[in-house]
């Protein structure tokens, strides 16, 4: 159940545009990020780009065709935050579930290149300074 729950979030996070929420406009940002367009944010220091994506219909419909997952997960040191690679289109990810006014959120960090132990380390930083700027915690996707 955990590896399904893994899975969907990697490939939402991998395929979903951003959809407008009115009520995260007002995020605080860790250093150096500015914002791009409504919930896409970029750090030209480290290349980092954050993005929140609702997905408060499709998580609870989405199913997952595993053969067709080509995504790398490495583990993290926060509970319920994610990092994988994506090795074909060469990008590595991390990211978590929110919840936020009863809608679901995914907030994703992106990074040119395959990951390695200190980008995943500098992306699950960035996303632990981004909660803790904004009082988000990361929900386990097991329980919705």
């Amino acid at each position: 159940m955990k590896l399904k729950a893994i899975i969907i979030l990697l490939i939402l996070i991998s395929t979903l545009t951003v959809v407008y929420a009115a009520d995260l406009n007002n995020l605080n940002l860790p250093d150096n990020f500015e914002k791009i367009s409504n919930m896409t944010y970029n750090n030209k220091e480290t290349g980092e780009k954050l993005d929140l994506i609702d997905v408060s219909e499709e998580l609870n419909s989405f199913t997952v065709n595993e053969t067709e997952l080509r995504e790398k997960v490495h583990p993290t040191n926060k509970e319920n935050i994610y990092s994988f690679t994506d090795e074909i289109n060469n990008m590595s990810y991390c990211g978590e579930l929110i919840k936020v006014n009863e809608i679901n959120y995914i907030v994703k960090i992106s990074v040119k290149g395959n990951a390695n132990e200190s980008k995943i380390k500098n992306m699950t930083d960035t996303l632990t300074k981004f909660n803790e700027l904004n009082n988000f915690t990361a929900v386990n996707p097991n329980t919705l």
